[in-house]
């Protein structure tokens, strides 16, 4: 028989395409975890959440008066009451400085906060109130904003 020899060629990757590959798989890798860490360091808006509820019994909507009581469910400790933007029927009145000031002083249109425990703050079971005088808004979307925070407490004036 014949001394037949294999001969084994060693085949691999030239090194200039393992630095490539190396290189690829490092920066997916180091994508990956940045977007995993991102999501958890976002600094986040608090949120309101929550309702404004009717109070038919002392409001008198045909003659310009909604009454409402906050029903807040976030933030627990209120938000502060120079931060509010109150909107009537589309129309958007900032909160003037201190508390219990109308919006605004002086026309036709008064919205008040009674800030049960004076803490200058917009707590759930406090009350909004609304007078326009000589118009009738019923079925006007009253919505409370306020700087800094996202989300809106909402409700209707007679429903």
């Amino acid at each position: 028989m014949k001394d037949v020899r294999y001969i084994r060629k060693e085949k691999g990757v030239s090194p200039v395409i393992a630095t490539i590959l190396m290189v690829a798989i490092t920066v997916v890798l180091a994508a990956t975890v940045y977007i995993m860490v991102s999501m958890y360091t976002k600094p986040t808006t608090v949120q309101i959440q929550g309702a404004l509820m009717y109070d038919s019994i002392s409001s008198n909507p045909a003659k310009g008066w909604a009454n409402f009581t906050v029903q807040m469910s976030q933030p627990a400790n209120g938000v502060n009451l120079t931060k509010l933007k109150v909107t009537v029927g589309g129309t958007t009145y900032t909160w003037g400085s201190g508390v219990g000031k109308g919006i605004p002083d002086g026309s036709t249109i008064k919205v008040g906060i009674i800030d049960a425990n004076g803490d200058g703050n917009l707590n759930n079971g406090e009350y909004i109130y609304i007078y326009i005088s000589g118009q009738d808004i019923s079925g006007q979307k009253v919505i409370v904003a306020a700087s800094g925070f996202s989300g809106t407490l909402a409700g209707t004036i007679g429903s």
